[in-house]
């Protein structure tokens, strides 16, 4: 047997409970010490903060959406009660909280050149084709060219061609980000 032991999360209340599972046969019992009952009636503004952290959460693990848009997104979509509103803690924070958690999901920085890349990252947010090209050079450097069709076609309909490349911003693995910016005329 497996023994679980709950507390009001609610500061100052008393109730517990012990909930039982057991291995063998899987069942599981609810039980309580004595006769203790919440100290405070529940709170449907706790719940709707919960419900939208769930999906915040959620969202952060599955989706590259900045979490800063996701928070705005998921706000303007459940709708929060003016109570609910006022327990929310500031959007900068969950921000802050919510980059954490994506950051425990996301591959770290590659320490060699023979990493794998994920193939969520090979992809744009539409599922086209980003990784363009991922070739190991001759002097053992390796070159990737990421960009989607779309955003080709948009290039080469562009009136200027702007390139620039940077050794300040990349990992160390790297020598350099080379990037490709296209301007058109009159739009």
């Amino acid at each position: 047997k497996v023994q679980y032991y709950w507390r009001c999360e609610t500061r100052f209340c008393s109730a517990t409970l012990i909930t039982t599972r057991n291995i063998s046969t899987g069942g599981h019992s609810i039980s309580t010490e004595g006769e203790i009952h919440h100290l405070h009636a529940p709170s449907i503004a706790k719940q709707e903060i919960r419900v939208f952290r769930a999906q915040v959460k959620r969202r952060v693990r599955e989706e590259l959406t900045p979490v800063a848009l996701l928070i705005e997104q998921e706000m303007r979509k459940i709708n929060l009660s003016s109570e609910a509103q006022q327990l929310l803690t500031h959007p900068q924070h969950m921000k802050a909280a919510f980059s954490r958690k994506r950051h425990k999901c996301i591959p770290n920085i590659p320490q060699s050149l023979d990493f794998i890349i994920p193939h969520m990252y090979t992809l744009t947010r539409g599922f086209e084709r980003f990784l363009l090209n991922d070739k190991t050079t001759v002097s053992g450097g390796r070159l990737l060219i990421f960009s989607s069709n779309t955003q080709l076609d948009e290039l080469f309909k562009s009136s200027y061609v702007f390139c620039d490349g940077t050794f300040s911003t990349v990992p160390l693995i790297f020598n350099q980000l080379y990037t490709f910016h296209g301007y058109r005329k009159n739009e």
